[in-house]
């Protein structure tokens, strides 16, 4: 095609002017807020949350009662109204404390926590909710008898099948159970390596092999519950990529195949209060507090599948005080999404950050609670449709300095869709002379600006809209270029 006279001369302009607009970032808006109890008189605390396939969200974290800490359940739909809520007190009376909630294939919502037992001991407590609220079963754990046994990580299988672990003692080993979906337990084994474990982490691959990772060792059971090996490093995270190989994360990574053998250790990206995922293309996302950083500061960091290190990121908020990064989620685009609070403990806000899959900072969102206190983020989920729900507590200095429960649902403007280009946003979905001159328009003679930023960011450069891109978009109409960049969500 041979290029128009009206476009040599906008380039013309282009090129003595090397002007750059700014671009705005992924538009996010607070869709709305929940509060559980509200104003109950006492400190409460949301510490997880999990999704169903049809959308509805799990609130669970600890309610103080009278007497001691207990535990409520709330089950909200995607518009958060609130359906139902479930409470439970151990059989101790004492303080009660959740540690992971999972929802299974049937609907069916699991709780893990630690309960204060019988005669001064500390259990295990597994419940099983239907959809619709009710207790199925409860599992009370509690190896050897009369143990200080403490909960650490929950897991459900594609059948519905629950495995917990956690720890005995102080330093007695793991105790690790599998739980049929009708209540029964199918095993349950101790594995005792000596010296200290604490923050253990589980993960269960497509056969039923369940994998059990603790500070300084890492063990594998085949579905029957018998060990098949134990190696070394430990960590206090865990996942499986999609070869069903093995990454745990503490202070390094490394990853373990499936017979146990190592591919590699990286020894220097461990971070504090590690998160860990795998995306669609094997790439590991590790998100935690940075080691290195006197002020804890968020970071994140993509690892390829075989080790190397992609990309790093760190944030740290403007007023440079602690920053303490508590969870992470992934969408099935590669978004990376991180949250946490900011500030001092005692005046912390809630603080959100979106990544895309090339370490791009897409948004970030601080909630800060009605009376301006302590508001700290423990929690975050994305679903399907991208809605991105976090939640944790809000303190309320009017009301004795109690906390609630405080959970958001932010929504995302998915405006680019496919490929980069559409700068005009015509119903074709197509880049074409039109968008050229849109672009030169908006940029030189003041015309509207673009509806979707990232339609007209075809460069991918996620910061201006520059020279860059109309080089981009005419190389691409007129030369045979590249064609604009994937959408970056």
């Amino acid at each position: 095609m041979r290029m128009p006279k009206s476009v040599w001369r906008a380039l013309g302009i282009i090129f003595t002017l090397q002007l750059g607009v700014a671009a705005s970032a992924q538009n996010v808006e607070l869709d709305w807020t929940r509060q559980y109890p509200v104003y109950n008189g006492a400190l409460d605390w949301a510490r997880a949350l999990a999704l169903d396939a049809d959308g509805n969200l799990y609130v669970t974290g600890v309610v103080a009662g009278a007497s001691s800490d207990d535990l409520a359940t709330v089950k909200y739909s995607p518009t958060g109204h609130r359906f139902w809520i479930a409470d439970y007190d151990g059989p101790g009376g004492d303080d009660d404390d959740v540690v992971d909630i999972e929802v299974g294939p049937s609907g069916n919502v699991f709780i893990l926590c630690t309960v204060s037992g019988v005669e001064h001991s500390a259990d295990y407590a597994t419940i099983k909710y239907s959809p619709d609220g009710d207790t199925v079963w409860t599992r009370l754990l509690n190896l050897p008898t009369n143990y200080q046994n403490h909960a650490s990580d929950l897991a459900v299988d594609a059948l519905g099948n629950a495995y917990v672990t956690g720890h005995i003692g102080q330093n007695d080993g793991f105790l690790t159970a599998k739980y049929l979906p009708n209540g029964d337990t199918a095993w349950a084994r101790i594995y005792s390596p000596g010296g200290l474990n604490g923050r253990e982490a589980i993960a269960v691959d497509a056969s039923g092999a369940v994998y059990v990772v603790g500070e300084q060792i890492t063990i594998k059971y085949d579905a029957d519950g018998t060990l098949l090996w134990s190696r070394t490093p430990g960590g206090s995270c865990i996942v499986l990529d999609n070869a069903q190989s093995v990454i745990v994360c503490g202070t390094g990574i490394a990853k373990l195949y499936p017979n146990g053998d190592t591919a590699w250790v990286n020894p220097s990206l461990g971070t504090a209060i590690p998160n860990i995922g795998v995306d669609s293309e094997d790439n590991l996302i590790i998100a935690g507090g940075a080691p290195e950083e006197p002020d804890h500061d968020f970071r994140t960091v993509k690892i390829s599948g075989s080790g190397d290190t992609l990309w790093i990121r760190y944030y740290k908020s403007p007023e440079h005080s602690m920053d303490i990064l508590r969870d992470m989620a992934l969408d099935s685009d590669g978004g990376i999404y991180i949250t946490g609070y900011d500030g001092e403990q005692n005046y912390g806000d809630f603080l959100t950050i979106k990544y895309d899959r090339d370490g791009n900072e897409r948004w970030t969102q601080r909630y800060d609670g009605p009376e301006s206190d302590t508001d700290l983020s423990e929690a975050i989920v994305v679903d399907n449709t991208g809605a991105v729900y976090v939640t944790g507590l809000s303190v309320y200095p009017s009301a004795s300095y109690t906390s609630d429960f405080i959970t958001l649902k932010y929504l995302q403007d998915y405006c680019c869709t496919g490929i980069a280009g559409n700068i005009d946003d015509d119903p074709a979905d197509q880049m074409d002379i039109a968008d050229l001159v849109y672009l030169v328009d908006f940029m030189f003679s003041g015309g509207p600006e673009p509806d979707c930023y990232d339609e007209a960011d075809v460069d991918g450069s996620m910061g201006l809209l520059d020279i860059a891109d109309l080089v981009y978009v005419v190389d691409y109409m007129f030369t045979g270029g590249p064609e604009p960049v994937a959408c970056p969500y």
